[in-house]
């Protein structure tokens, strides 16, 4: 940036002699670099965008084969005679439960770039959210009698009524809990409290709380457990899973202009949270909006 400085003498309208000096300044540097900066990231949006619809047509494209592998392993365990020759019936075993394992994942990458690249439709309603709550933790009965795990739900809000897209919001629901079933003690409780608080621009929102009894997350990784294929290096040796969960709810929940955060719990344990805006407020990353 060059700063010069020009000066010159005149008369006023009274006829007195005066002398003004001015300051130019070459700002062209800083709007060179501006326009530098706004170029790369375009590139790096554009980029980001087609990795998505890469990402998402390849796993629309994975996915039919695999059904396809996943209907010939079932079609065949239920011919053949698992007495008289066990060891095929282990390998078909195998093959399926290896098939689910690949075609969740393929579902998962599915999901999060169509949120990604904006193709996602939504259909938000003003409506309660306890029902799909509840209807989370009745799907998820059979993780939690395998653990004897309990799940404990207290509704602190004036009204749970909030604009959401119900479908989605069980999908939030189900990641979370799922994985505190993952990474609790058996014979623990799991609670979930839904609250009345704000975001950080004072618009009212439903905020809520899950809570395990679980090992817990390193602190310096409270941030990055929401990347995508991130796992915690406490729990990824046994946890399992495809490290998309968390990234999905980010995903779907940024959608609705709401956030999400992680905390550990000093006693044992972590907590998960997330605010849903009561307005409309940020649904302007929705295709379909009702």
């Amino acid at each position: 940036r060059h700063i010069m400085f020009r000066a010159a003498t005149m008369q006023n309208m009274y006829g007195k002699v005066v002398r003004i000096v001015g300051i130019h300044t070459d700002i062209s540097d800083i709007m060179v670099m501006q326009e530098r900066l706004k170029r790369a990231k375009d590139a790096a949006e554009a980029a980001n965008k087609a990795k998505s619809e890469f990402l998402a047509n390849m796993s629309h494209e994975l996915r039919t084969p695999m059904h396809a592998i996943l209907g010939f392993a079932r079609l065949s365990l239920k011919r053949v005679d698992k007495e008289k020759d066990e060891k095929l019936a282990t390998m078909l075993g195998n093959i399926h439960i290896s098939g689910e394992r690949l075609l969740n994942l393929l579902n998962e990458l599915l999901d999060l770039s169509k949120l990604e690249s904006g193709k996602t439709s939504f259909d938000f309603r003003e409506t309660d959210i306890l029902p799909g709550l509840e209807q989370t933790i009745n799907e998820l009965d059979p993780l939690l009698l395998a653990k004897q795990i309990t799940v404990n739900v207290q509704n602190r809000c004036n009204t749970s009524v909030v604009v959401h897209d119900s479908k989605f919001m069980m999908q939030v629901f189900i990641n979370i809990i799922s994985n505190a079933i993952k990474f609790s003690p058996a014979s623990s409780p799991i609670s979930v409290t839904l609250k009345d608080s704000m975001l950080d621009d004072d618009v009212p929102a439903l905020q809520c709380d899950i809570s395990d009894k679980g090992i817990g997350i390193p602190d310096k990784e409270l941030e990055t457990i929401f990347d995508k294929f991130s796992q915690s290096s406490a729990t990824a040796s046994g946890g399992g899973g495809t490290g998309l969960g968390l990234s999905i709810v980010r995903e779907i929940l940024a959608a609705h202009g709401g956030k999400i955060w992680a905390e550990n719990i000093p006693t044992g344990g972590a907590i998960f949270s997330f605010l849903l805006p009561r307005t409309r407020r940020g649904y302007y990353n929705a295709v379909n909006v009702t």
